[in-house]
């Protein structure tokens, strides 16, 4: 990839979206930082553009449980006329208790599926020739059920684990479907599981996180090695031709069959555009 437009990072000032802009930024890359917590961002900012005296660095606020605040901020990339060459859907969110979005929905989903969906519609048109989407998934896809009532809150049986793997199972899904109508489009579409990652996302807040810590503590990664594959693809490292592919950290994974074969699968696109339209 030509070093022209922008990366735009969502998540940038979390421990990946930082990693991400980091490393990014050393190579020589542009990134623009789309964070919610924009003092947050400033800070990384600030700290970035001192080490790196070059650096070319913007910082958008967005918030993903709202459709409002993701509107308000590709308007403003055209406003500014912002090239665009990749777009890293990095943020994401695992909520200890049932929250709402802005609009309504559960806010696991919210934020990491269907903000993701409609951020990445409205973000396409900006995209250049050979640009780049990358989404996040997790291994916690295998235990999400896709169905019509996944858009529905349920606080009665809202579990912390079960939401994020259905948010995670949506963009796995939603990855495969856009790659497939963007062939022809020169635009590359990939998702990548970054494995457990050291952020906080998975912390529980109660008595025992010692000791799960203590257990995982030799499965669990860095930021800088969760973000190693999503780096090789977004520079163009690895074969960039590919689209459609789940990554692993150092192959592509394979999807289970009982996701790929689920009969909603097929309607998850048009129902999620019903909820999105106006937006688009």
């Amino acid at each position: 990839m030509e070093n022209k437009g922008y990366i735009i990072i969502t998540g940038a000032n979390g421990g990946m979206g930082a990693s991400l802009t980091e490393s990014l930024i050393r190579s020589g890359y542009r990134v623009l930082m789309a964070c919610r917590n924009i003092e947050k961002g400033e800070e990384i900012k600030k700290r970035l553009v001192s080490l790196y005296g070059g650096a070319d660095i913007k910082l958008y606020t967005l918030d993903l449980a709202s459709f409002n605040s993701i509107k308000s901020f590709t308007e403003q990339l055209y406003e500014d006329k912002i090239r665009i060459t990749a777009l890293i859907n990095n943020a994401g969110i695992m909520n200890r208790d049932f929250l709402l979005t802005a609009d309504g929905f559960e806010q696991n989903l919210g934020v990491n599926y269907i903000g993701t969906y409609l951020l990445t519609r409205r973000v396409i048109p900006l995209l250049e020739e050979g640009g780049h989407i990358i989404n996040t998934g997790s291994l916690t896809y295998q235990i999400g059920k896709i169905n019509s009532k996944m858009f529905i809150p349920d606080k009665e049986h809202y579990t912390r684990f079960g939401t994020y793997g259905i948010s995670k199972q949506a963009v796995i899904l939603f990855t495969l479907e856009l790659a497939e109508r963007l062939k022809g489009e020169k635009i590359i579409v990939n998702a990548v599981d970054p494995g457990v990652v050291d952020t906080g996302i998975i912390t529980m807040h109660r008595w025992f996180d010692p000791i799960v810590d203590w257990i995982f503590r030799p499965i669990i990664r860095t930021p800088a090695q969760g973000v190693e594959r999503t780096l090789l693809l977004v520079t163009d490292k690895v074969d960039c031709n590919q689209s459609g592919i789940y990554w692993g950290r150092y192959r592509p994974v394979m999807i289970s069959p009982k996701v790929l074969n689920n009969p909603y699968r097929w309607r998850l696109w048009n129902d999620t555009e019903k909820i999105v339209s106006k937006w688009l």
